[in-house]
C-alpha cells in the first residue's frame, strides 16, 4: 500500500523484467495500465519535443533530418541503457526516441508521393528498434508500430490514397475485387498472424534460449496490433462514416469483419500466454471490428446480418472442432 510520497517513488521506480537481467534481485514488473499510461504520456512528450526542436532548428534537408533522427534515438538508447529502472529516464528517453524516429521517417521519405513510401520507412526504423532498445515498453511500441506501418504501406500502396485527387467523389478504381481485397488483407495481417502463432506455440523453445527480453515485449505488441489490424490500416477512414470513405466501396468493406477474426485469433494468443490484459484489449478490438463492419458495409441491414450469422455459425462449428479434438486420448 502506497501511504506517503516517498512509497510512491518507489513504486515507480519498479524495474520491469528484462531491465534487471544482470542483478541478482527477482525482476519485479509494473502493472500494464501503468505501462500504458507511460506510453501514451511519452508519445505526448514525444511530439512536443519534435515541435521544439522544428522551432529552434529547423531541420529541412534530408543529412539534418537524419542527423537529427540518429542523435536523438542514440540518446535514447543511452538513457536506457544508462538507467534501466527509473521512471522518468524511461519517460525520457522514450520521448527522444519518438521524436528521433519522426525525423528519420521525414528524412528517409522527404518529398514522397504516396503515403505508402513514409508507412515503408516506418516500418523498417521500427523493426530495427525492436531489437536495439534494451527496454520492454520500447519493444512493444515499436512491434506494434511496425505492424501498423506495415498496414498503411499495404493499405494505401494496393489501393487508392486516402485524399483522392482533391475531388467529391472515389474514382472507379476504389472498388477492387473480392480477390484483389482479400489479397490485400492477407499481405497485410496473415504474416503477422502466423508470427504470433509460431511464437505462441512455441514460447518454452525461445524462453529456454534466453529470448524473453527481446521477443516476449516484441510479441505483447503483435498481439495488440493483431487485435487493431483494421484500425490502424487505414487511420483516414476509421472514424469517417458519412458514407464516402473507401471503406464503403468494393469488397474492402470485408477488411473489419476480417479483422474481427484477427482479434479473436489474438484473444486465443492472450490465454496462450496468461494474460488478462491481452485478452480484454483483443475483446474491445473485436467488436470495434464489428462496429466498424456495421457503419462500413454499403449494404442494407439484411445483408448485414446475414454475413454476421454465417460468421457466428463458422465460428461455432469451429469451437466445437476444437472441443472435439481436445478431449481426444
Amino acid at each position: 500500500m502506497i501511504a506517503d510520497p516517498r512509497a510512491l517513488l518507489d513504486a515507480l521506480a519498479l524495474p520491469q523484467p528484462d531491465e534487471i537481467a544482470d542483478s541478482d534481485a527477482a525482476p519485479l514488473e509494473r502493472p500494464w495500465y501503468i505501462g500504458l499510461l507511460l506510453g501514451a504520456s511519452g508519445w505526448v512528450a514525444g511530439i512536443l519535443l519534435l515541435v521544439v526542436i522544428g522551432v529552434l532548428f529547423q531541420p529541412n534537408s534530408t543529412p539534418a533530418l537524419l542527423f537529427s533522427g540518429a542523435v536523438l534515438i542514440a540518446a535514447a538508447w543511452g538513457l536506457y541503457t544508462a538507467d534501466k529502472t527509473g521512471a522518468f529516464t524511461g519517460q525520457l528517453a522514450l520521448a527522444l526516441s519518438i521524436a528521433g524516429q519522426v525525423l528519420l521517417v521525414i528524412g528517409m521519405s522527404k518529398n514522397f508521393s504516396s503515403i505508402g513510401q513514409p508507412a515503408l520507412a516506418a516500418f523498417a526504423v521500427q523493426v530495427v528498434l525492436i531489437f536495439i532498445m534494451p527496454n520492454a515498453l520500447h519493444r512493444s511500441l515499436s512491434a506494434f508500430f511496425a505492424c501498423a506501418a506495415l498496414g498503411v504501406a499495404v493499405r494505401y500502396g494496393l489501393f487508392v490514397e486516402p485524399f483522392p485527387r482533391h475531388s467529391n467523389t472515389l474514382p472507379a478504381d476504389a472498388a477492387p475485387t473480392l480477390a484483389y481485397a482479400l489479397a490485400g488483407w492477407a499481405i497485410a495481417w496473415l504474416p503477422i498472424a502466423a508470427l504470433v502463432y509460431w511464437l505462441t506455440r512455441d514460447e518454452a523453445s525461445w524462453m529456454a534460449r534466453g529470448w524473453q527480453t527481446t521477443v516476449r515485449p516484441a510479441l505483447t505488441g503483435l498481439v495488440v496490433a493483431l487485435a487493431f489490424a483494421t484500425l490502424v490500416s487505414y487511420p483516414f477512414e476509421m472514424f469517417s462514416w458519412s458514407g464516402r470513405e473507401l471503406t464503403n466501396r468494393g469488397f474492402l468493406a470485408l477488411w473489419p469483419l476480417l479483422s474481427a477474426v484477427a482479434a479473436t485469433g489474438a484473444i486465443a494468443a492472450g490465454f496462450a500466454l496468461r494474460s488478462r490484459a491481452l485478452m480484454g484489449i483483443a475483446i474491445v478490438g473485436a467488436l470495434l471490428h464489428i462496429s466498424h463492419f456495421y457503419y462500413a458495409l454499403g449494404t442494407g441491414l439484411l445483408t448485414k446480418s446475414f454475413i454476421m450469422l454465417l460468421m457466428g455459425a463458422a465460428a461455432l462449428a469451429a469451437a466445437m472442432l476444437l472441443k472435439r479434438g481436445g478431449v481426444r486420448p
